[in-house]
């Protein structure tokens, strides 16, 4: 249903986002294939404060004792559990969003945000990584991308291509404002966005943002 991203750098690992609660277990055996350590992985990111991005981080962290970084908009979400549910953007949203409020309550367990992000977003060197972590609101106010220098950016929600949530690329089903969602989106394509990697669905080009802003 939802995406974790690893990317390997020079002098370690970066997770961005840790999946719905208990995925761990999943993402600690894929990496086991990969045949990377826990201590590899030097840093946490997480896009936004959503349950399905969060869910796991505690366990993670706990396993890895990697810094988590989140947005300080958003850090009270992560270090309590408790994340609201995002509205509709359109009808199939709002009908899928109503569904999902009836779904019994989750259980997340808080966890400390290490790294408190600000709109200045990070430069990512000190983790081996050429690249930075931008600030990209719209989806959540506080939600970020992880942008290299290759042209990869890995945008959590700012994005969606997965089937069950709309048939091609483009604008995420939730979120909280459109015109914002494209603001952002620009702001990628500045930073040199090229490979848009969603956390719900396939990759896709950056080539949807420039026809959509451009």
């Amino acid at each position: 249903m939802v995406k974790s991203y690893l990317i390997v750098g020079e002098t370690g690992s970066v997770l961005v986002d840790t999946g719905v609660p208990d995925s761990e277990a999943a993402i600690f055996e894929k990496l086991t294939v990969l045949g990377v350590t826990f201590t590899e992985i030097k840093l946490i990111v997480l896009t936004h404060g959503h349950w399905d991005h969060i869910g796991s981080a505690h366990a993670i962290k706990a396993r890895t004792s990697a810094p988590l970084a989140g947005h300080y908009r958003e850090k009270n979400w992560v270090e309590t559990g408790q994340t609201p549910a995002p509205p509709g953007l359109n009808l199939k949203g709002k009908i899928m969003m109503a569904l999902m409020k009836l779904a019994p309550e989750r259980n997340i367990p808080g966890t400390p945000v290490d790294i408190v992000l600000t709109e200045d977003g990070l430069d990512l060197s000190s983790y081996g990584l050429a690249g930075r972590i931008v600030h990209t609101p719209g989806h959540t106010s506080g939600s970020v991308s992880v942008v290299l220098e290759n042209g990869a950016a890995f945008v959590g929600d700012l994005a969606m291509s997965a089937k069950f949530l709309r048939l091609t690329p483009g604008l995420p089903i939730f979120g909280d404002d459109i015109a914002t969602i494209h603001q952002s989106w620009q702001a990628l394509l500045d930073f040199g966005a090229e490979t848009i990697y969603p956390a719900h669905g396939p990759v896709f080009s950056a080539d949807v943002f420039r026809k959509a802003v451009g």
